[in-house]
């Protein structure tokens, strides 16, 4: 680390040695913020200018010049791994002995007093907050974790800001069923009848269609990383939620368009985290195929997969399976990266030979001189460190910090890492 580094901006099962993953016979990724390496300003930016034209577009109630309320420095605010509380409409950061480190009614940021009043003296957030509930419609309150997710984050923020200063008059609910509009809007161009041409869907796909390079990094140290895991002998596979043809575009960018012949296994629309919970291999693979209306060609067991093709859906029990007989060996090893440290690193960890890695941008983005070139955004002016924060004087570390320690078998800072580590 830089000398300048807090001691605090570290994690205790940081990833510094391959051989820390060995024995391992398959390296699965994601893709989204993985294998495919997103410009995170740029990007945070434009799907901010989105939601504001989905919010005066498609819902009811809101100032039509919304977009012009509020700076665009604002989106500094798009803080990853917050999370909105519901009953209070409060946007807080929460420590792993799950107290409130820190509060904003919209941008406005609330003292320890007011904190205090709302939560009780301990700042206890909720006792059921925790690894696998951070997110609980029951409860009232939605994590937001990943740089997909973080502009809602401004988002609520601008929509609560607007409900205190009497601009609009709407319940918590509607405020929430409002933000769930902007994101299916946004992203949602499938159900079960029918996949929508990412080019005829919203706004989001259009804009990373027509400026790929502004938003997607051309990546050839991922390209050289995949060719060497092959080399080495390692089968290579991807499971990403992102559906095919976005897929097959934002891999295009960042490795190439011959990026299937480096892998021997692709999964879009795979459903994670219930990619990894269905053990029973009862939810089945479908080849893709862009003459159905749905993607959805055939069903297929495991003795109908075959290497280098695109499925879709599927289950980590069926992958296991295939790559047993692709490799001929009745025990296999798995490591997988991905950014989402819950539904990446830690579902694929519970798994029997299966190690997660997660991968921590803020680990790099603290540990190094912040610029104008800098990947995130510049949370730490509302939020402080990701890492954790002071209560009363006492630090506490930050539950996401916490959910990668404790919960995945290493974290990495960024996947290009793992290409120096392979080079070693």
């Amino acid at each position: 680390m830089e000398e300048h580094t807090p001691a605090y901006v570290t994690v205790s099962n940081m990833l510094t040695d391959i051989s820390q993953l060995e024995p391992f016979d398959v390296a699965g990724f994601d893709a989204d913020h993985t294998l495919v390496k997103y410009n995170v300003k740029a990007l945070t930016k434009m799907i901010d200018k989105i939601y504001m034209r989905v919010i005066t577009e498609d819902c009811e109630g809101y100032p039509k010049d919304i977009a012009d309320l509020y700076d665009e420095e604002l989106i500094n605010f798009s803080f990853n791994g917050a999370t909105l509380d519901m009953n209070t409409g409060l946007l807080v950061k929460i420590s792993e002995d799950k107290k409130v480190i820190a509060a904003y009614r919209g941008f406005t940021k609330l003292p320890d007093t007011e904190i205090e009043e709302i939560y009780g003296k301990d700042r206890i957030f909720n006792e059921e907050y925790s690894v696998w509930h951070y997110r609980s419609l029951d409860k009232g309150y939605l994590g937001f974790h990943s740089y997909f997710d973080c502009p809602v984050i401004s988002l609520c923020a601008k929509l609560f800001d607007l409900k205190t200063q009497g601009k609009i008059d709407k319940t918590n609910e509607e405020i929430f069923n409002d933000i769930r509009t902007c994101i299916i809007k946004s992203y949602v161009h499938y159900d079960a009848e029918k996949c929508y041409k990412i080019a005829d869907y919203g706004y989001f796909f259009t804009e990373i269609i027509n400026d790929t390079e502004k938003y997607i990094q051309r990546r050839e140290d991922f390209r050289e990383m995949l060719i060497k895991l092959r080399e080495a002998g390692k089968k290579v596979f991807i499971a990403t939620n992102s559906h095919a043809e976005y897929t097959n575009l934002i891999m295009t960018r960042s490795i190439g368009d011959d990026w299937r012949s480096l892998v021997d296994f692709t999964a879009s629309h795979c459903g994670k985290p219930i990619f990894f919970k269905e053990i029973h291999g009862t939810r089945k693979f479908f080849r893709c195929d862009y003459e159905s209306v749905n993607l959805k060609g055939k069903e297929c067991d495991v003795d109908d997969l075959e290497e280098t093709h695109t499925y879709l859906e599927g289950n980590c029990k069926d992958l296991e399976e295939y790559f047993k007989k692709l490799i001929d060996k009745d025990e296999i090893n798995f490591a997988f990266f991905g950014d989402h440290f819950i539904t990446d690193a830690a579902i694929s960890d519970l798994h029997k030979n299966w190690k997660g890695v997660a991968i921590m941008e803020e680990l790099n983005h603290e540990q190094v001189e912040q610029t104008d070139e800098s990947q995130l955004v510049g949370y730490e002016k509302y939020w402080g460190s990701f890492f954790g924060g002071e209560i009363n004087g006492e630090w506490h570390k930050n539950a996401w910090v916490k959910f990668a320690e404790e919960h995945t078998s290493y974290v990495l800072p960024l996947l290009g890492d793992l290409k120096k580590l392979l080079d070693k």
